[in-house]
């Protein structure tokens, strides 16, 4: 799991109930992405409440991760790369190091279709 310090997202919010503008997360370097991990970030979405851990918990619909940078796109350090929209307080830091692998050149082995599956 994640080691996060303590944001407040209700408090930056103009309205307590919803989170409407986002918060956005910037890249700490330049370069291109070369991967995304998406456990870690299906996880954290689970903790903005986009999510269930269990069938009874409550999902927060306002709640979500608008990724803004792909496989192979050229970042600049500074640059925004994520947006997240919560109405909890929840602990972050260095979400960007956890999601997004960031590296000199882009990736080139990049298959878009791995295989063709033809019906009988």
């Amino acid at each position: 799991m994640f080691t996060m310090p303590y944001v407040n997202f209700a408090a930056l919010s103009k309205e307590k109930d919803n989170f409407p503008e986002g918060r956005d997360i910037i890249s700490l370097k330049s370069g291109y992405v070369k991967g995304i991990d998406s456990k870690a970030l299906g996880e954290f979405s689970m903790k903005l409440g986009a999510g269930r851990v269990n069938k009874d918990d409550k999902i927060d619909y306002g709640a979500g991760v608008i990724i803004h940078k792909n496989i192979n796109d050229k970042v600049k350090k500074g640059e925004t790369i994520m947006t997240l929209h919560t109405s909890r307080d929840i602990y972050i830091k260095d979400i960007q190091k956890e999601v997004f692998v960031i590296g000199s050149e882009p990736k080139k082995d990049i298959k878009k279709i791995y295989k063709v599956i033809k019906g009988e």
